[in-house]
């Protein structure tokens, strides 16, 4: 039964996704943790950095658990269309964040945590139909 189930949540590329971006949202909530709500850093600049880092993060295990890799693209090509796909997803989510804690006034690391889910269907999408989509 367990291992049906596994098998099941295996297969479901969206499922291992979820879990991918899971572990990089964790780092990206971190990073902003420790950088604006200890050190004090800005909001805005902290959620580009740590964007960018859990978008590496994401590209690895991506490439490990998700998609299959060197299908369409090299694995540069790869890396180089995941960062331009996602400087959209990072437009996304600066302007969330904005909104959220300038415009509306919600605590920072909620901002964060709704703006991480602002753009994770983009993401999915865009790595799903377009890099890692088989010729």
């Amino acid at each position: 039964m367990i291992l049906e189930v596994y098998q099941n949540i295996k297969s479901l590329q969206i499922v291992r996704y979820f879990f991918v971006g899971g572990i990089a949202a964790l780092v990206d909530i971190a990073i902003f943790f420790v950088f604006v709500q200890i050190l004090g850093y800005h909001y805005l600049l902290i959620g580009a950095v740590g964007f960018i880092i859990a978008t590496l993060v994401n590209y690895l295990l991506s490439i490990k658990y998700v998609f299959r890799s060197n299908v369409r693209f090299s694995k540069s090509a790869e890396l180089f269309w995941v960062y331009v796909i996602s400087l959209i997803g990072l437009l996304l989510h600066l302007t969330l964040l904005f909104l959220f804690v300038d415009l509306f006034r919600l605590e920072k690391m909620l901002a964060l945590i709704l703006a991480i889910g602002g753009v994770f269907i983009w993401n999915f999408l865009l790595r799903k139909n377009f890099i890692f989509k088989p010729v």
